[in-house]
């Protein structure tokens, strides 16, 4: 497909610039979605009316473009919907994916008015009816409304920065997360897997628990260590899931002195003794 698509300034500021995987995915999402209404070809015998802004893209696709599995596509477009960046809809077996405010950054500045009747400027429409929507947030909400108020507008510019802020930190403790994931020893899956269990066995304290990991895990190796090294039985490490579903980021670890050995008492010199000259080595 020709063409090009725009990418705005403030793509930095969101929290997808920091995940370099995650930033491809949804480039390509914004390459493969239709420029002008048309129709698809869809498993090869079906054509499907697309709008502007859509694309038809089933999970298996992706999977196979992406080089991912189905959990970690899945995990992905659960994301976006939730950050009201695409909404998702299921037609038969055919999975039609729509950019949400698609025209509002795609538009070029020479489009002609009659291309933009029908097509799809946000999340707003039919298609925010799939089930698998999220509400709306308020950075949705933020239009360009003439009747705003500037005070309004800042309120709702500093919602949106707060927005980001946040994203950015979650961003964060996942990458500080994953990092501890590859670190631990034992048995573990995938990190989409993991992290989500995680998060949902610690709704609410997750973020502050998070920058314990590591130095728990550390304060492990180092028992474990030591305790071997002091000849005590060392068990098989738990598999992450149980190590972290019982809160072993708070166990805390006996000290382990080290064996002291009694130094070894020197050898006592042989003393050679002559019997040459008779009977205790004295003439007679």
């Amino acid at each position: 497909m020709n063409g090009w698509i725009k990418i705005s300034r403030e793509l930095p500021k969101h929290w997808i610039w920091q995940d370099a995987e995650r930033l491809k995915w949804w480039l390509d999402l914004l390459l493969m979605a239709s420029w002008d209404d048309g129709q698809s070809l869809s498993g090869g015998s079906r054509l499907i009316e697309i709008k502007r802004g859509q694309l038809v893209a089933s999970i298996s696709f992706l999977c196979q473009r992406w080089h991912k599995g189905h959990n970690t596509v899945i995990a992905f477009l659960k994301m976006l919907q939730e950050e009201k960046m695409i909404t998702k809809e299921t037609i038969g077996n055919t999975t039609i994916i729509t950019i949400c405010k698609y025209n509002m950054y795609q538009a070029a500045d020479n489009l002609k008015d009659s291309l933009n009747g029908n097509i799809i400027s946000g999340c707003n429409g039919s298609a925010n009816n799939n089930p698998d929507n999220i509400a709306d947030s308020p950075k949705d909400n933020l239009t360009d409304n003439i009747a705003d108020t500037s005070k309004e507008i800042k309120n709702k510019r500093n919602i949106i920065s707060n927005e980001i802020c946040q994203n950015s930190e979650i961003s964060e403790l996942e990458l500080a997360f994953e990092s501890f994931r590859k670190a631990y020893p034992g048995n573990k899956r995938g990190h989409d897997v993991e992290f989500q269990n995680f998060k949902k066995k610690n709704p609410k304290t997750w973020r502050e628990i998070v920058p314990l990991l590591m130095p728990a895990l550390e304060r492990m190796t180092a028992y474990r260590a030591a305790a071997k090294a002091a000849g005590e039985f060392v068990p098989q490490v738990a598999n992450l899931s149980t190590w972290l579903n019982q809160s072993r980021w708070t166990t805390e670890y006996p000290e382990i002195k080290a064996e002291s050995k009694l130094p070894e008492a020197p050898a006592q010199p042989t003393s050679k003794m002559n019997y040459s000259g008779g009977f205790g080595g004295m003439n007679y």
